[in-house]
């Protein structure tokens, strides 16, 4: 990221009430997520493919910035595989690869600022079935072991995927990505523009990609929740 000084934000240029009028649904947090994943920006580890800088505005349902949120961000690599062992199935989210299994590479956590934006600076995701392409997202307040108000994922738009995995040389080896935004199990259909990234290339070819997240404001109110469908059986990251 040589120009990450000159980046704009895109959160300055945008009213909130503009980008969502409605709280952000939960949806499954899936089994790669890891407890001990470390307070960082950068959440690389040095892994390659197209750095990404991905950022998150938080919310409440007044429309008020959160500054006391923590945002844990997780994702696979270019391959399709996660990394840690602490994983709640590592088998499947590793492949049993040794270096994936020995590291935290694509997670971190943050506290988001006065206005409750937070940066990570990290690489896309890849694809493994029977997914679409997604980042998983955990926000808790106060601080990392605060209570859970939110789990959700966020996609990527279709033609972006579509460039990206055609001629992109860390994503093209692995081909087009099975599973469509439409077809995922967890995204909802009617609902999957709400969850997809905007998306802007920077002058030294980064991936901006931003979201704004509405939050409840309190525990007791009622959560939103994506119903899921039921995954396909026998599949995960590619065996190495």
């Amino acid at each position: 990221m040589a120009e990450l000084n000159s980046y704009p934000n895109p959160f300055l240029n945008s009213s909130v009430t503009d980008v969502i009028r409605v709280p952000t649904c939960s949806m499954m947090v899936g089994p790669c997520h890891d407890d001990l994943a470390p307070e960082r920006e950068d959440i690389s580890e040095g892994k390659g493919g197209m750095p990404m800088r991905l950022g998150f505005r938080v919310v409440d349902d007044q429309y008020r910035p959160v500054g006391d949120a923590n945002i844990d961000v997780w994702h696979c690599d270019a391959s399709g595989i996660y990394s840690s062992e602490t994983a709640d199935t590592p088998d499947f989210c590793t492949g049993d690869n040794l270096e994936a299994l020995a590291s935290r590479f694509f997670r971190g956590h943050q506290m988001t600022d006065q206005n409750g934006i937070v940066w990570f600076n990290t690489c896309m995701p890849g694809w493994y079935r029977p997914r679409a392409v997604h980042v998983h997202t955990t926000i808790r307040r106060s601080n990392r072991q605060g209570q859970e108000y939110l789990t959700t994922q966020f996609a990527y738009p279709s033609e972006f995927l579509q460039e990206l995995f055609d001629k992109h040389p860390d994503y093209s080896p692995y081909g087009q990505p099975p599973t469509s935004n439409e077809d995922d199990f967890v995204f909802d259909t009617d609902t999957i523009d709400d969850f997809t990234f905007n998306l802007e290339r920077m002058s030294d070819g980064v991936l901006m990609a931003w979201m704004t997240i509405m939050i409840r404001s309190s525990l007791g109110d009622r959560l939103c929740e994506i119903e899921q469908g039921t995954p396909p059986r026998g599949q995960g990251p590619r065996p190495f």
